[in-house]
């Protein structure tokens, strides 16, 4: 490595052949006129003659071009070592970028030697905030990372370790003591990370500025693309998890707690990705029984204090937590029994045995919830969708679950549906999903949820998990109203909710109450996501009456083309349904918004425009084709929350090659879908 002549050096591995990725990610790097030198690193696969071709101008001579064999780190630090020339060293891909004034940033601090803490500690590296773009523009803080501007020591403090490398950036020096690991194959960054907090562990956190990534990480189980590399569970739980687990043994309590932290949460990553079986054709029946008994030799090391652990970072959900208990004491040779005292449920050892360091408490019930999936109302009734989580470690026939409405005790329905969340073959959640109807006959009834074991009542609190459940705790007066004289409201207790006869002035006044509370907190919290809700709610109320008597309908397909079921809908509907009004919603900047508005279609809207919101809070219909509607419809979670009560639109599913054994398999518990079309008119 040469003398530095650069105060940054980014090494860029591309990935993609979209040079709009990169353009993007060098305007980020040199939109300050700091001194920084960019490698750009091919694999011999991409023709890096013709990237450099199209390359914005105005890089070109600022940016070198390397080849690699591989774009493994290992492969791409050794064909770049010789060319780095600067003092800090961040590896990044095409697919990310950084926020406004990052490095003038860093370079501030670098200069008033905001790293340099005192002789005896030295840091060597420091980071910037890990956030994940998804493909709809919600932004997400990867969770194992430091959310304060501050010196850390992930070794002192577990809560403090970052994991995302590529948001890191380190002294040239630390590469002279630490290299990657070429026998790790998906995880070389970890390893390294791991590294360096043994042997240097101090890093500066700054927290304020940070890295944009749009591939997700390994705790985005629904699109990480790592969890389909067999070498993830194979290789790298043996060579990089295992390797270390066992090594703990040889270090002082500090780190042999820290590596098992480390290691415990990237196993419980492995199986988060798997949740409800997700991958299970990357593993044969061989290889998974292999995993599974790597999975319990490294458990074996793991502690069980860390594995039931609550951390700020990550906490594994409770039925993982079982799993990898009962991995653990199979490995170990010995057995736990679950006890429960007056208000709680313990792990313990068995009777005789001693197995246990001591027993640990893994619920307590005032804190137990169920969980409401769906609100509807029919024919003169709130019906309820709530499932009860506590299956996981009960057997299903203690569960007895009650439900009160003044004074009265309401008939509950059990729901046929699949309760079963899997990960790699073993069930690890066993939902029990409830329906209950309440009648609406007085001016006022209150809803609450009990557990009854043996003789004795628990009152649970209630949850309120998706959009179709109406309700949140996030604004104190939020509410729905379901009918010209009812409308329903949450408790700050979180233990029941109100249905209540309520006149038009009354609920005016109440309307205008949570209005001002989401516009305070968009004034306090500076928040611009719920200051366009509060908009958004204004504009819905003052169009409500004028659109009161027209049919609109909402239909898409894939967001980025269109062509599918949702736009032959639409070309129906115009032609033979002349009383409804259909809209398209389609990417702005997909071939098919083009070809649909030169066509002379007028109802065609943007994704995550304005106008796709509000005419989604008109509509009287959504022709779905995917089961995310809210978020095809241009609403994140975030948003969902300032405006539950008012997505009230019947919802038909109209998805692709749908036969009527799919159903089980479709989150319908998370939405009010009113009607499923299929595939052949007897599945009707």
């Amino acid at each position: 490595m040469s003398k530095h002549k650069y105060l940054f050096s980014i090494i860029i591995m591309m990935n993609s052949d979209d040079v709009k990725n990169i353009n993007y990610l060098l305007k980020t790097i040199y939109q300050e006129n700091i001194s920084i030198q960019a490698l750009v690193v091919t694999d011999n696969s991409f023709e890096y003659q013709q990237l450099l071709k199209e390359i914005d101008s105005q890089y070109k001579s600022k940016i070198s071009i390397v080849e690699s064999e591989s774009l493994s780190y290992t492969d791409v630090y050794k064909a770049v070592k010789d060319v780095i020339s600067g003092k800090y060293i961040s590896f990044v891909t095409d697919k990310m970028y950084y926020s406004d004034g990052t490095f003038s940033y860093l370079k501030t601090q670098i200069e008033k030697n905001a790293l340099v803490v005192d002789s005896d500690i030295k840091v060597r590296c420091f980071s910037v905030t890990p956030i994940y773009v998804n493909s709809v523009g919600e932004e997400f803080a990867y969770p194992i990372s430091n959310k304060k501007e501050e010196l850390c020591n992930p070794l002192l403090n577990t809560n403090q370790m970052i994991l995302y490398f590529n948001a890191c950036f380190f002294h040239e020096n630390v590469f002279e003591k630490i290299s990657f690991d070429s026998s790790i194959k998906t995880e070389q960054d970890k390893d390294f990370l791991f590294k360096y907090f043994m042997n240097f562990e101090y890093y500066y956190c700054f927290s304020n500025k940070n890295l944009y990534y749009l591939d997700s990480a390994e705790n985005e189980f629904a699109t990480c693309m790592i969890q389909y590399e067999k070498a993830w569970y194979l290789d790298d739980a043996k060579n990089f998890l295992l390797k270390w687990t066992q090594e703990s043994e040889n270090f002082d309590y500090i780190r042999k707690n820290f590596i098992k932290v480390f290691t415990t949460y990237l196993l419980y990553a492995r199986y988060n990705c798997n949740s409800n079986d997700r991958n299970k054709k990357v593993l044969n029946e061989e290889e998974l029984e292999k995993f599974i008994s790597l999975s319990k030799e490294i458990l074996k090391y793991i502690p069980e204090g860390v594995i039931l652990a609550k951390r700020a970072r990550y906490t594994l959900n409770r039925p993982l937590k079982f799993l990898f208990i009962k991995y653990k004491c199979e490995a170990l040779g010995y057995d736990y029994e679950i006890l429960q005292t007056k208000n709680n449920f313990m792990i313990s050892e068995p009777k005789g045995k001693n197995t246990f360091p001591k027993s640990y408490t893994i619920c307590k019930i005032e804190n137990e919830k169920v969980a409401i999936t769906a609100m509807n109302y029919i024919d003169g009734h709130i019906v309820i969708d709530f499932r009860v989580y506590m299956v996981d470690f009960l057997n299903w026939d203690d569960i007895n679950i009650e439900v009160h409405y003044n004074d009265k005790n309401a008939k509950l329905r059990q729901v046929d549906c699949y309760g079963l969340l899997r990960s790699f073959g073993q069930t690890i959640i066993h939902r029990k999903q409830y329906q209950v109807r309440i009648p609406v006959n007085t001016d006022a009834i209150q809803v609450e949820f009990f557990l009854r074991i043996d003789e004795d009542l628990y009152r649970l609190k209630i949850d309120y998990l998706e959009a179709a459940a109406r309700l949140n705790y996030k604004y104190r007066f939020n509410y729905w109203r379901f009918n010209s004289e009812y409308v329903l409201f949450t408790d700050r207790s979180k233990s029941f909710f109100t249905i209540k006869r309520m006149t038009d002035k009354e609920e005016f006044f109440r309307r205008t109450t949570l209005l001002c509370q989401i516009y305070k907190r968009c004034i306090s919290d500076k928040n611009p996501v719920e200051l366009e809700m509060y908009k958004l709610r204004q504009e819905y109320y003052k169009l409500k009456k004028q659109y009161k008597n027209k049919r609109i309908w909402i239909m898409f397909d894939k967001l980025y083309k269109a062509g599918d079921n949702g736009e032959y809908m639409y070309h129906y509907l115009k032609e033979h349904a002349p009383d409804i009004e259909p809209y398209y919603i389609v990417n702005e900047d997909s071939v098919d918004y083009k070809r649909l508005i030169d066509a002379g279609e007028k109802n065609i809207l943007k994704t995550n425009s304005h106008e796709a919101r509000l005419m989604t809070l008109l509509a009287e219909c959504i022709l779905a084709t995917h089961t995310n509607i809210w978020v095809y419809c241009g609403f994140t979670k975030e948003q969902q929350a300032c405006i539950r009560d008012l997505l009230t639109a019947k919802i038909v599913c109209i998805q692709h090659g749908l036969t009527v054994q799919k159903l089980p398999s479709i989150k319908i518990d998370y939405l009010i879908i009113h009607c499923f079309i299929v595939v052949q008119v007897k599945w009707k």
